[in-house]
């Protein structure tokens, strides 16, 4: 193995530890939910949390005549850490639309009229 190989896997390994560690604290700061985008190639990757309560309000504003305007306050107001592009660019930022709602974690109840 060639000097230059193992200094790209040593410098492969230390970018893999050190978003392992970006991750942990970013869960850490935020334990309702981290969540992780990133395009096809995984060359772009950006973290959001999860939405409160009162950002998901203000993002359904927009419904249901600006699914974009919802997408993008709940982008926004959730983005964490990572590659801009996919928030600024409207090739990435149009195909994380239709998969926005799946950020806002909801539980089963029911409801009985006693």
């Amino acid at each position: 193995m060639s000097t230059e190989k193992l200094t790209i896997d040593h410098a492969v390994a230390d970018v893999i530890e050190a978003n392992k560690a970006k991750i942990e604290a970013l869960k850490k700061a935020n334990p309702k939910g981290v969540w992780q985008i990133a395009n096809a190639d995984g060359s772009k990757v950006a973290y959001l949390r999860t939405p409160t309560r009162s950002e998901i309000s203000y993002a359904t504003t927009f419904l249901p005549q600006d699914q974009l305007g919802y997408a993008d306050a709940i982008l926004q107001n959730c983005w964490l850490d990572g590659d801009n592009e996919l928030k600024d660019n409207d090739k990435y930022f149009l195909a994380l639309v239709p998969q926005i709602d799946q950020i806002i974690e909801v539980e089963q109840v029911e409801l009985k009229k006693l």
